[in-house]
């Protein structure tokens, strides 16, 4: 969960899956917009969200918080 009051995230306002396994190469990303989902699978749009998630991890509050 990352707080209302985290600044300096942007990633907040979409929604995604980010679907991984022991292959990277298969990695995909699943972003719902208006007219739908798109799904991601090349390796520098998965990067861009795999980077988002690292940095989300960042602000997320522990379990005890």
């Amino acid at each position: 969960m990352v707080p209302f009051t985290a600044e300096g995230f942007g990633g907040a306002g979409n929604s995604l899956l980010y679907a991984y396994g022991p292959v990277p190469r298969l990695d995909t990303v699943q972003v719902d917009v208006l007219h739908g989902p798109i799904l991601l699978d090349a390796d520098s749009q998965v990067a861009r969200y795999r980077a988002l998630l690292d940095k989300a991890l960042t602000f997320a509050l522990s379990a005890g918080r």
